[in-house]
């Protein structure tokens, strides 16, 4: 904001007798505040009242009241120097669709020492064309009579922080331009609806980025079939920058789905954030990221949208029913993929079970999976569902009353542990094969029928918990596995050459051990008999 303004009151004293003259002036005043303590219904020009500050005032300290009419304000106001808006506890009501409020570039927050919210809610007009909107302690605009308002929020930059709020019905916000958005510190974005982050409206491209930033803070949808989250709507490909959505520390995207409905390539980074689609509302048929490609023109457009695991966090999703990882559209000619990749793993959070599947359909395009890190199944399940498609190679974790489905498909990881299993709804056999990667690792888990275990890598794999009393075929293909307990319920032991079997500290038995050439096979030592079923 600009500097304070001071007033001059000069004051000559003449003192003839001693025939000096001398002049005092009075100490600098700052301009006052305006206050809205009362409805307003032809406007206000702050820079025709004398003795005010005419690029900010105060709400209301007593009441809700309404504004309508032009708000003149000074010369100064700019994107970098928006107008500022106090609020003192409650709510300004803007009643006519032309109002400058439409069109200020503004800051609202509450003033000091008010600790309500104040709101500046937006009842007629559905477009709000200022260059920027920014946010904070205690503020909230609201569009529509019950936040049940589209809106298009056609300028660039948008902050919300500590606390400060939107809502509204479908909330656009780009229009023809770039939009970036940072909600932080506990702020909020709810849309009630839809919102749509960049939006081509011309017929002719313009060319449209947009960015979402969040840390400790939440932006959410409606979450039916329609209401998610659509990102670059109708942007064509060769004039988009791309779209970064960055889900930073306790960010909470809340939303049906993520949808890049436009072309070009858009990230959804998972930087210690979360994604929830947790509505009663029936989403069984709607993939959680959908790549879509909208038509511009008679076009239809390339789309890719790339699921990133950054900096060690997990690409971590909650859904409380059945539904699909990631989808493109149908009967699509176009490249259009989902990708998962970065290097902090996946996490499935919520009673839903997730299968973990990317339908190329007609796409050109053959969707992607190797991210690396973790794999945890914290609640409900993952179904394994895609051969080119599936969880990735780091450590899996399972916890109690979650599953992992195979799914007749093979998966490998480095180490398989928690309370809960590992099954196959197929009836093909299929391989859990860990070791991978040569390291140390742990298998805990239990197992069900119709899966073959298999043990690869230079490292040592230590069986233990519930994984002692898996009844499964098990082979030791490389390395060494270890008995941490004693275990009578294996199927057929395969130990192939340079592999070890260490289960000389336990009781061990299964029901065919079969010794390759050059193998180890190390069993306690006069106290167990090897029973061969």
């Amino acid at each position: 904001m600009k500097n304070n303004v001071t007033r001059l009151a000069g004051l000559v004293l003449t003192f003839a007798a001693s025939a000096v003259a001398f002049s005092i002036s009075t100490a600098k005043a700052d301009p006052a505040i305006y206050q809205l303590d009362g409805d307003i219904s032809e406007g206000i020009d702050l820079t025709a009242m004398s003795g005010y500050y005419a690029d900010r005032m105060e709400g209301p300290s007593s009441a809700n009241m309404t504004f309508a009419g032009p708000i003149t304000v000074d010369s100064s106001v700019s994107a970098s120097n928006p107008f500022q808006l106090m609020g003192r506890g409650y709510k300004i009501t803007v009643s006519a669709a032309g109002s400058g409020f439409h069109t200020l570039p503004l800051r609202f927050q509450n003033a000091d020492g008010v600790t309500k919210t104040s709101e500046l809610a937006f009842d007629a007009g559905n477009e709000y064309g200022a260059a920027t909107v920014d946010v904070g302690r205690g503020g909230k605009i609201s569009f529509g009579y019950m936040n049940n308002g589209n809106v298009t929020l056609s300028g660039e930059e948008f902050a919300f922080h500590d606390g400060g709020k939107m809502v509204g019905y479908n909330l656009y916000f780009g229009k023809d331009n770039s939009p970036s958005l940072s909600v932080v510190d506990g702020a909020e974005i709810a849309a009630n609806y839809t919102m749509r982050l960049g939006n081509q409206t011309k017929s002719i491209p313009s060319g449209v980025s947009a960015f979402l930033g969040m840390t400790n803070a939440t932006v959410s949808t409606g979450a039916t079939e329609n209401r998610k989250l659509q990102l670059l709507f109708g942007v064509p490909k060769s004039q988009s920058g791309g779209c970064d959505v960055v889900l930073g520390e306790g960010a909470v995207l809340s939303s049906g789905a993520i949808e890049l409905n436009g072309g070009g390539i858009a990230n959804i980074v998972f930087d210690g954030g979360a994604f929830k689609s947790t509505s009663d509302a029936d989403l069984s048929s709607v993939a959680l990221f959908q790549a879509y490609g909208n038509s511009f023109g008679n076009a239809k457009q390339d789309a890719t949208i790339v699921v990133q695991a950054a900096n060690g966090n997990p690409i971590d999703v909650e859904i409380n029913q059945d539904r699909r990882l990631a989808s493109v559209r149908a009967n699509s000619t176009k490249s259009l993929a989902v990708n998962l990749t970065g290097d902090g793993g996946f996490t499935k959070r919520g009673s839903g079970v997730l299968a973990f599947v990317c339908p190329k359909e007609s796409s050109t395009q053959t969707p992607t999976c190797d991210y690396t890190g973790p794999t945890t199944v914290l609640a409900g399940g993952i179904v394994v569902s895609d051969e080119t498609y599936k969880v990735g190679r780091g450590a899996l974790a399972v916890s109690e009353n979650a599953f992992l489905d195979l799914n007749g498909f093979d998966v490998e990881f480095s180490g398989a542990t928690g309370d809960g299993i590992v099954t196959n709804g197929a009836a093909a056999t299929s391989t859990l094969t860990l070791g991978y990667g040569g390291a140390d690792g742990a298998f805990s888990v239990a197992v069900g029928e119709r899966i073959h275990v298999v043990k690869t890598g230079a490292g040592t794999l230590t069986i233990s918990g519930a994984a002692l009393a898996n009844a499964c075929d098990l082979t030791v293909s490389a390395g060494t596995v270890a008995f941490a307990g004693d275990s009578t319920t294996f199927g057929t032991v395969t130990v192939a050459f340079g592999a070890t079997l260490d289960a000389g500290a336990v009781e061990f038995s299964c029901s065919n051990l079969v010794k390759q050439p050059g193998s180890a096979v190390l069993l306690k030592p006069k106290a167990t008999t090897l029973i061969l079923r």
